[in-house]
């Protein structure tokens, strides 16, 4: 990306003249000598076409109201070709004002590049003072590719961005958490009990499903000045330490009466990705009327500036690293342990070559740093204390999510690989400075699969399996891992495991898995 600030034609590299009408241009280049520009342009061949159309939007307080974004055409044939370029106009003020442009640079409602750039209003500049362009990496690649996945709408909810639209017009971040709260404490009550039930028609199970379609219809309320529609892919712009928005669990049909029953196509005949069930009713409640089911929902990160970008290369998944606690066993017999049957299906399905799960974080890395496995997969146990939240493995492995590192997720310079968090509320409990999720993808994993809820291990268990059966179902059809985790999703519903629901993901979805 490179940017350049021009006043009465004369590029400004230093500082910006005060009340003067300054021409922003953006594009996507390889920079000239002196040029401001973001480190990490286009970085592998692209096949959308002869050229990919982006769009440039810019956000700042200097314009009371904010310009709509400004599309350009990037030659992909020829990568040392710049695109068209964007302009904006802006004017400056009085001397001592700092100038702050956020700009986002997307493909398709999916953001590739994000940067700020920063200059002083200044008579004259001050000593080594100069206009400046902070970048901010992405877990998503930052150049278009013939995969990626058409979003409906893309929408930028970092809480740190005050131009976010979010923060304008979504859910506050108080409202963000107690939606986040009702819903772990509900579905927990249900899902975390030692006798979790088996199936839909299990009273329980029924009347969960009920609170959550109606806690969904006043969710489908609270998002709708955001603009998402019921239909398509849906992308938002967070950050590592933003709480997640529950979208999955947003409901498409009215809320249903206290004794409404389930209804029978999720056995029979669910509806085609992409469409709710229209039979849900205030008699009949639905789980394939929940976005997660026929919606994808992707979040895309911006990550530690340490962490390198994804590629947007096949994901090669040739082994599998699993670990797992010993309260995933409990209650189970040998022979029969959660644990065990995840770990047989982990060789047989992936090839895993690992015969058993590690049981401690040590472990873990070591194996990360010695075969750098794409696909690693925590059956753990999640504990917030003291305000910070932990990951325990084996019997005393505790992982703190401040302590996450490379180390844990890949080395430097290996694939990013898909990471699963099956472990009660890894996506929903958090600390002041993260949340697990967010955390892991900042830190090199392509994409995280986590949970909004409390669960015992044969769900967890359950669940793995089923995220592995289609992930290996990907392999052989050359799908992405959003493919998966939707295909994943509805089948656990399938096999009436409620958990499905409450499968939520980060990252770089458009990731092809291949074996």
């Amino acid at each position: 990306m490179v940017t350049e600030c021009r006043v009465g034609g004369t590029a400004q590299r230093r500082v910006l003249p005060p009340s003067s009408l300054v021409e922003l241009e953006v594009r996507i280049a390889v920079p000239k000598r002196g040029q401001i520009a973001v480190e990490g342009g286009i970085l592998e061949p692209v096949t959308p076409g002869p050229t990919a159309l982006l769009d440039v939007t810019a956000r700042s307080s200097v314009w009371a109201v904010q310009p709509p974004p400004q599309q350009v055409s990037l030659p992909t044939s020829d990568r040392s070709l710049p695109s068209t370029s964007a302009f904006f106009e802006f004017t400056t003020g009085v001397v001592g004002q700092l100038v702050e442009i956020e700009i986002i640079v997307s493909f398709q409602n999916r953001p590739l590049q994000a940067a700020t750039l920063t200059a002083a209003v200044r008579a004259k500049p001050g000593f080594r003072e100069k206009l400046r362009v902070v970048p901010h990496p992405l877990s998503s690649p930052p150049e278009p590719t013939a995969d990626t996945t058409p979003a409906a709408v893309m929408v930028d909810a970092r809480t740190t961005s005050p131009f976010a639209t979010g923060a304008l017009s979504g859910p506050s971040v108080t409202e963000v958490a107690r939606m986040l709260g009702a819903i772990s404490l509900s579905a927990s009550q249900v899902l975390g009990a030692d006798d979790a039930p088996t199936s839909l028609t299990d009273q329980r199970a029924l009347d969960l499903l009920i609170q959550m379609a109606t806690k969904g219809s006043e969710l489908m309320l609270l998002v709708a000045p955001l603009g998402y529609g019921e239909a398509g892919a849906i992308d938002q712009l967070v950050g590592p330490t933003d709480p997640v928005t529950p979208l999955e669990l947003v409901y498409a049909g009215p809320a249903p009466h206290p004794d409404a029953q389930v209804c029978a196509v999720h056995r029979a005949a669910p509806p085609p990705v992409g469409e709710p069930c229209t039979l849900a009713s205030v008699k009949r409640v639905c789980p394939y009327a929940f976005w997660g089911m026929y919606r994808r929902i992707n979040r895309t990160v911006t990550l530690d500036r340490k962490t390198p970008p994804p590629s947007s290369a096949p994901l090669l998944i040739d082994d599998v690293l699993y670990g797992a606690a010993n309260q995933a066993d409990f209650g189970s017999t040998p022979g029969d342990r959660p644990s065990e049957r995840l770990a047989t299906a982990a060789q047989t399905l992936l090839g895993s070559r690992q015969a058993a799960p590690v049981t401690s974080w040590r472990a873990w890395r070591k194996e990360v740093g010695r075969r750098h496995p794409p696909l690693l997969v925590a059956l753990a146990h999640t504990e917030l204390e003291n305000g910070t939240t932990s990951l325990l493995l084996g019997r005393r492995s505790y992982l703190r999510r401040a302590d996450v590192s490379m180390k844990v997720v890949r080395p430097n310079g290996t694939p990013a690989p898909l990471v699963v968090l099956m472990a009660c509320d890894s996506a929903s409990a958090d600390d002041p400075f993260g949340n697990l999720p967010g955390t892991f993808t900042a830190r090199g994993a392509g994409a995280v699969i986590a949970t909004l809820t409390k669960l015992i291990g044969r769900d967890g268990a359950a669940a793995s399996r089923e995220i592995l059966r289609a992930i290996a179902d990907a392999t052989t059809q050359q799908r992405s891992v959003g493919d998966a985790v939707l295909a994943a999703r509805r089948e656990l519903i399938a096999h009436d495991v409620l958990l499905g629901l409450f499968l939520v993901n980060h990252g770089n979805l458009d990731m092809k898995v291949v074996a």
